[in-house]
């Protein structure tokens, strides 16, 4: 270590141990008592251990407080954080994707933030905050996933930025969550937070259940499958699913008249084919904007609940314009909407009959292109009239993820097709990328609704994204340790991907006697398991432990096995791990010659008997 680094380390080691003298004292400080020091990884030397110097610019390891950076170009990406429990640093950049941090929990002070162009970052580890902070992912297309549990430890997250956070573990305590931005925020866990969660802007999907925390939607989309506490609507939308209709469970309901309410007919099966918001509570619907697409061929008397309202109180006001029996003109065919319907009490449009004869239909077919492994191919989507118009036809379209996400895989489009009177014909064009990961055919959706002078037969087309890449190939590779004369050292043989993946690879691993025996020799401690390499990672390692002695010996050898690869091949199967014997054999005690001390005493002797002779 430099004598920079070898100064900067001890000030940082007297300066944790006065804060801890501080806190055993009674007296209270701060979180963090001083700028923090940003650190940069380099998982230059295995193992990926957070704690490792080696792994640092500067051969310096983060001490607590820190900012922690994760740049782009890295190899080494899957960190095992084996710091304590709970050891708070400030925060957490990536500007490089497909890291994923795992193991022991950390604290946060300062938040994390993501400016990486493409790709996933995994948070493999608990969380918990120490104050008020933003998880930031700034770029579009990106994501950021929250796999380990999250305590707000009764502070405020702000969830901001133009990219995507999905959040999988659950999220607790009595603090709250704002969501702004551009981006999606997915909350997927049963969630048993308390504090307010406040929807500004983007989209929030609540797939789970997280009924203790209320709504405050001011602005953006509040979507998903799951069950969230009362709502409360001053501004935004409420649009029960995703891209694909669902059913969004609330408490009491309150809108107002810059809250709309989005509704999609495709089907007659609420959750599935349409859009239902399922009220435990009240509702009281405030003049708020009904925004409703007919998008298939519905018939005469068929219902749909848009709103589900538990018991027996009434829903108190309408949308805008539209009173008790109105009709409203959906797809160029006629509904009339009912606030005493269902149950009597629910929210109901019922398709109803016309004098005038049906308008044409516009239907909508399926795509599949190669994607190549560079530059861009073209999703052409022809949208067909069923007869002509003498009436402009319009209809609304947007494409929409399913397995195949944008910018990443395909580029986003939106916006309104015409149909001038007499055209019976037109195309819309997606723009699809090539890339060189193995992945299963990926999909997304071109979605029409809100169709003028005309139905829709089909409102959703896909498009298939086929892959035409190759498995990638793993191969573990050999290394040599000094054994010492006693304690333990550990011996890391790296594993990777030849390329990375989109798809989850994995791969089984033992450990196996060569020279070198795990018993009865105790020259190491065996090991088997599975290594998981996320989509995008392409580099792993096996531990294996190995124990000092003072035997003279000669190098001896272990082995490191892979076997069972799935969704990719093993180009190299055996990772060769060599012992290097450092005890050098005993010096031989120097002995006297014996006969030919005696041969000299005795020509001695004879001299001084025959002198002479």
């Amino acid at each position: 270590m430099s004598k920079s680094n070898l100064i900067k380390s001890s000030s940082r080691f007297v300066s944790v141990l006065l804060l801890a003298a501080l806190l055993l004292s009674g007296l209270k400080v701060p979180t963090i008592a001083f700028a923090a020091t940003q650190v940069t990884w380099t998982g230059a030397h295995p193992p990926t251990a957070l704690s490792n110097p080696a792994n640092w610019l500067g051969n310096v390891a983060p001490a607590a407080g820190d900012d922690l950076f994760f740049p782009a170009g890295i190899r080494r990406k899957s960190i095992r954080n084996n710091y304590p429990n709970l050891t708070s640093f400030n925060s957490l950049n990536f500007s490089g994707s497909n890291y994923n941090l795992r193991k022991n929990s950390l604290t946060l002070t300062g938040g994390i933030n993501t400016s990486n162009t493409t790709g996933t970052n995994l948070i493999s580890l608990p969380l918990r905050l120490d104050g008020v902070q933003a998880f930031t992912s700034g770029i579009s297309g990106t994501t950021l996933t929250l796999n380990g549990q999250l305590d707000l430890n009764g502070n405020v997250l702000t969830v901001t930025g133009a990219g995507n956070v999905t959040s999988n573990g659950v999220i607790s305590s009595s603090g709250g969550i704002t969501k702004s931005g551009s981006g999606t925020l997915t909350l997927g866990a049963n969630n048993t937070y308390t504090g307010t969660t406040t929807m500004v802007a983007g989209s929030l999907l609540v797939n789970g259940s997280q009924s203790s925390s209320n709504v405050n939607l001011v602005g953006g989309i509040l979507g998903g499958r799951g069950r969230v506490g009362a709502i409360t609507g001053t501004g935004g939308s409420i649009r029960p699913g995703a891209s694909l209709p669902g059913i969004l469970n609330s408490g009491n309901v309150t809108l107002n008249p810059t809250t709309s309410f989005v509704v999609d007919l495709n089907g007659t099966i609420a959750g599935t084919d349409y859009r239902q918001l399922n009220v435990n509570g009240t509702v009281s619907l405030g003049g708020s904007v009904l925004d409703a697409s007919a998008n298939f061929q519905s018939t005469v008397g068929q219902n749909f609940t848009i709103i589900n309202n538990d018991g027996n109180d009434a829903v108190v006001g309408t949308f805008a314009g539209l009173a008790e029996g109105a009709t409203l003109m959906l797809g160029g065919l006629p509904f009339v909407i009912s606030y005493q319907g269902g149950t009597g009490n629910d929210v109901v449009l019922t398709r109803a009959s016309s004098p005038a004869p049906p308008p044409p239909a516009i239907s909508i077919s399926d795509v599949t292109v190669t994607e190549g492994d560079t530059g861009t191919v073209q999703a052409i989507f022809t949208l067909t009239l069923s007869a002509s118009s003498s009436q402009t036809v319009t209809v609304d379209y947007a494409t929409g993820d399913e397995t195949a996400t944008s910018p990443d895989d395909y580029t986003q489009v939106s916006g309104t097709l015409t149909f001038n009177p007499g055209e019976t014909t037109k195309n819309i064009t997606v723009t699809v990328n090539g890339d060189t990961l193995n992945e299963t055919n990926e999909t997304f959706l071109l979605t029409l609704r809100k169709s003028t002078n005309a139905s829709l037969v089909d409102p959703d087309a896909r498009g298939t994204i086929l892959n035409d890449d190759p498995l990638p190939s793993i191969v573990v590779e050999d290394v040599s340790v000094t054994e010492g004369d006693s304690g333990l050292t550990d011996v890391v043989l790296p594993v990777t991907l030849s390329t990375a993946s989109g798809q989850t690879v994995t791969v089984n691993f033992a450990t196996a006697d060569g020279t070198a025996t795990e018993h009865p020799g105790n020259d190491y401690d065996g090991i088997s398991d599975v290594i998981t390499f996320a989509p995008g990672e392409t580099d792993d390692e096996v531990d294996v432990t190995v124990h000092g002695d003072t035997n003279v010996e000669s190098n001896e050898t272990f082995f490191v096995n892979l076997t069972s690869p799935t969704l990719s091949t093993i180009a190299d199967a055996q990772g060769v791990a060599t012992i290097i014997d450092d005890d050098a054999a005993p010096t031989p005690t120097p002995t006297r010659n014996r006969s030919v001390k005696s041969s000299a005493v005795n020509s001695h002797v004879l001299a001084r008997i025959f002198p002479g002779s």
